[in-house]
């Protein structure tokens, strides 16, 4: 079980006392505004000034898998983690398949034993993919840091499955996230007190997101969204969470992720 627990601040003249630290995207240069700093690149990988919500000051990742079939090419930053702790990760792909190559786009987690990286654990998560189509597509997970993990890589893939070796498969990556999964905050905007004991301050807007989800206006995953592990994501959720919010319930306790 995912616990939340909740907090008080002493509020003078309308100012919170206490410091706090917002739940946040993991990855520096999620965007790609200007270049890849920030993560470990190749030269066949390169910044593109198309971006996937149309802002005329940023862009994209593109990366082109060539050659015999298969072949992969990717991006990716190194990020540490707790152990035990759940991790939401994504990214938006746009997938521009040459006439005659086919292949994928993929978004995914990749655990190390070491802060740098450098060693992989055998245990990894699944990878969501797109395969076809060339409209921006959000891709989504989550996935639990295991036991002996102490960082992950953040892992945007393009692959090519099948055709002639002149053929090439891009794609374009944009918008990547990496965050700690807060029971009852579905919206990522919590204020959270210490990442390693998941207390956070749930807000209306959360409330208001798993009212919308119960009724199926919202997609949540049930370690997030349904905060009194009943086993669905129902207006009572909704209710516990708005309570919670404003200090009326003590804890939220949501199923596990894994």
């Amino acid at each position: 079980m995912r616990r939340v627990r909740a907090f008080s601040c002493a509020v003078v003249a309308s100012v919170f006392a206490c410091s706090v630290s917002h739940a946040q995207n993991l990855i520096a240069n999620s965007g790609f505004d200007t270049d890849l700093a920030g993560w470990n690149y190749v030269e066949t990988e390169i910044w593109t000034s198309d971006d996937a919500r149309g802002q005329s000051n940023s862009g994209s990742a593109q990366i082109t898998a060539t050659g015999p079939a298969t072949v992969m090419d990717g991006i990716a930053a190194c990020v540490p983690v707790v152990a035990g702790e759940s991790y939401s990760f994504g990214a938006t792909v746009k997938l521009l398949a040459t006439d005659g190559a086919d292949g994928n786009a993929r978004v995914g987690i990749i655990w190390s034993s070491d802060a740098n990286c450098g060693t992989f654990l055998a245990e990894q998560p699944d990878s969501p993919f797109v395969g076809e189509g060339n409209d921006w597509t959000r891709l989504e997970g989550i996935a639990t840091a295991p036991p002996a993990a102490a960082a992950t890589n953040l892992l945007l893939e393009a692959r090519k499955i099948s055709g002639e070796a002149s053929l090439a498969v891009t794609v374009r990556f944009d918008d990547a996230t990496l965050s700690l999964v807060i029971c009852g905050d579905p919206t990522g905007a919590a204020s959270v007190l210490s990442n390693s004991l998941g207390a956070a301050a749930v807000t209306a807007s959360d409330a208001l997101f798993i009212l919308r989800a119960s009724v199926g206006l919202e997609s949540c995953n049930a370690c997030i969204c349904d905060v009194n592990a009943s086993g669905g994501t129902n207006a009572t959720d909704a209710l516990t969470a708005l309570q919670f919010a404003v200090g009326l319930v003590a804890q939220l306790t949501c199923p596990s992720c894994s």
